[in-house]
């Protein structure tokens, strides 16, 4: 009871007599802990995005019977995964006796291999539709027909390229068998997708090509894409940039949360060590008043403890009031009170082990000691 007696008045001292210091020294500690518990948010929210986000956006599917065709052009059609920047499925041959046979969903073809200089690729209307269509591969001096006839059927040409199935296979794990001639080159013809299901093209690869990062974990994304593609190998891959842009602001918080802790410690015990020197004279003069070096390093400890939870009484309020303003724009916080509880005890721990050594030298005193 003395010593908590002793605490109130040594308290009612400091901010009756030095009011100015008291209230630099709350400012202090409430800045402090409230740019600790701003960043534990922000980093807990990120994670928390992370963790809910793959950062994958191709999806290469291998499939190992006949029968995923139909799976697949439904897929196509719907999109239940999101909107799909490209995609594929491939129909290999091995006897050359005609083209690795493409299907193609998508009005782009930069992200494997551009065509020929002035030549385009299908436009909105060609790749959904049915026609006998396709963009042909050559080499630099190969033959370049109007027309190629595959299983009885003809297809007009409508551009050339130098294509590559390694180009559009390469990202599955395993390697496929697919004709090449004795140069090494392959004979590809690219048609719609939907022509590619109507002709009776049988995928021996599939590939989509999503415009934004799936959402979920790895093993959901694959359940989730096994009940389109059931009896198949799946396999993940790629990243966007919008997961790139995610994991390097995460990244750079992480480094900036990393810096603000380092100087929030910094000043935690430069505070504490002030307040030690600063009211050294009155702790002296409590030891020859008869308190023991022990009572005085318990006051210390008391008295730094009250200031440091009525700033963070202060910084919690603070910063639950301004949540939703910063909602407003677009700094989200994710924090449990057992956060706020943690950086407490920390800081208070930092503060007690940093400044032992000085505690230590102001205790020291050649007065006599009472019992």
């Amino acid at each position: 009871m003395k010593t908590i007696r002793l605490l109130k008045n040594s308290l009612s001292h400091l901010f009756r007599c030095e009011t100015a210091a008291s209230i630099m020294i709350l400012c202090s500690l409430f800045f402090v802990y409230y740019s600790q518990f701003t960043f534990v948010g922000v980093m807990n929210h990120l994670r928390q995005l992370r963790q809910a986000s793959s950062s994958y956006t191709s999806i290469c599917i291998t499939p190992l019977d006949a029968g995923i065709a139909e799976y697949a052009l439904a897929f196509f059609e719907s999109s239940p995964l999101g909107d799909m920047q490209n995609a594929f499925v491939v129909d290999l041959d091995t006897s050359g006796e005609r083209p690795q046979m493409v299907g193609w969903k998508g009005t782009a073809f930069t992200r494997w291999e551009a065509l020929e200089a002035g030549m385009s690729f299908f436009d909105d209307r060609q790749v959904e539709s049915t026609e006998h269509i396709a963009i042909m591969s050559v080499t630099s001096m190969g033959e370049r027909p109007n027309e190629r006839t595959v299983n009885g059927i003809n297809y007009s040409v409508i551009e050339h390229g130098s294509l590559s199935i390694f180009m559009l296979l390469r990202k599955f794990p395993g390697e496929f068998d697919y004709y090449v001639d004795q140069n090494g080159n392959n004979d590809e013809l690219i048609i719609p997708y939907r022509t590619f299901f109507a002709d009776g093209f049988v995928p021996d690869a599939i590939v989509l090509d999503m415009k934004e990062a799936l959402t979920g974990s790895d093993a959901a994304i694959i359940d989730l894409i096994a009940g389109y593609f059931p009896n198949c190998d799946i396999h993940l891959v790629g990243s966007s940039q919008q997961s790139k842009a995610r994991s390097n602001e995460y990244e750079q918080m992480q480094a900036l949360f990393i810096g603000v802790s380092l100087l929030s410690a910094l000043s935690v015990f430069t505070f504490f060590n002030g307040w030690i020197r600063q009211n050294a004279r009155q702790y002296q003069i409590y030891m020859l008043c008869g308190a023991t070096r022990a009572k005085v390093f318990l006051l210390l400890l008391m008295e730094w403890g009250v200031l440091t939870l009525a700033a963070v009484v202060m910084a919690y309020v603070a910063l639950i009031a301004a949540t939703p303003k910063l909602d407003g724009i677009g700094v989200s916080i994710s924090i449990q009170f057992i956060h706020y509880i943690a950086i407490t005890a920390l800081g208070l721990l930092f503060s007690y082990i940093s400044s032992l050594r000085t505690l230590y030298t102001v205790c020291q005193t050649n007065y006599r000691q009472g019992g």
